[in-house]
């Protein structure tokens, strides 16, 4: 829950510094924290901001981390 929150906050954060034309949060930061837990927050602040969605790399990057966090989560229920 923390992760998500912290994740969504950065996306926004990143969001907002693009629009200012001020210094930006590097990519591995953010993907670093979807892999911490916060893809869900991540995802839906870059859908709500409209933010690194047309990029195919970041993309990339991004579902890699979520099947991934979706596959240890689904581990650990026991499924």
């Amino acid at each position: 829950m923390v992760a998500n929150v912290a994740c969504f906050v950065v996306v926004a954060l990143d969001k907002w510094k693009a629009r200012q034309g001020a210094w930006r949060v590097p990519e591995i930061t953010l993907i670093m924290l979807m892999w911490a837990g916060g893809a869900l927050g991540g995802w839906i602040a870059m859908l709500v901001a409209s933010h690194k969605i047309r990029k195919v790399s970041f993309l990339t990057k991004a579902v890699a981390v979520s099947v991934l966090n979706a596959g240890w989560f689904a581990l650990w229920l026991g499924w």
